[in-house]
């Protein structure tokens, strides 16, 4: 049996419809993510399933790489510094950012008897 670690993230709806259409292709976060395999995706609004994706990778980076996340997050400057201040705004000192793979289905991650 083979075992995988899986994050359940929220999302704001539109950054989900990023990863769908491929535009958005690494997921930033400002807490350790080392050692997740597949991320979940719930509505930040409602709360509700919205799909699963694989982890490539994890890396972290420190506040003077900014530019570069920020180019990797798919998002403007305003809304990356919105989502992430800068630590001498209260924000974090490190910010890890995952490479997403496919979609990890949910009937491939527990078997078709699993999920109704």
């Amino acid at each position: 049996m083979e075992k995988l670690t899986i994050a359940i993230m929220k999302i704001h709806h539109e950054f989900f419809d990023m990863i769908v259409s491929g535009v958005k292709k690494y997921e930033i976060r400002d807490t350790p993510l080392e050692g997740i395999d597949i991320i979940s995706y719930r509505d930040a609004a409602t709360g509700l399933y919205l799909g699963s994706y694989y982890v490539d990778g994890v890396m972290k980076y420190n506040r003077t790489e900014d530019k570069h996340v920020c180019e990797l997050s798919s998002v403007d400057n305003d809304i990356f510094f919105q989502l992430f201040p800068m630590p001498a705004d209260g924000g974090p000192d490190n910010l890890w950012v995952v490479k997403l793979s496919k979609r990890a289905p949910l009937r491939e991650i527990f078997g078709a008897d699993c999920v109704s």
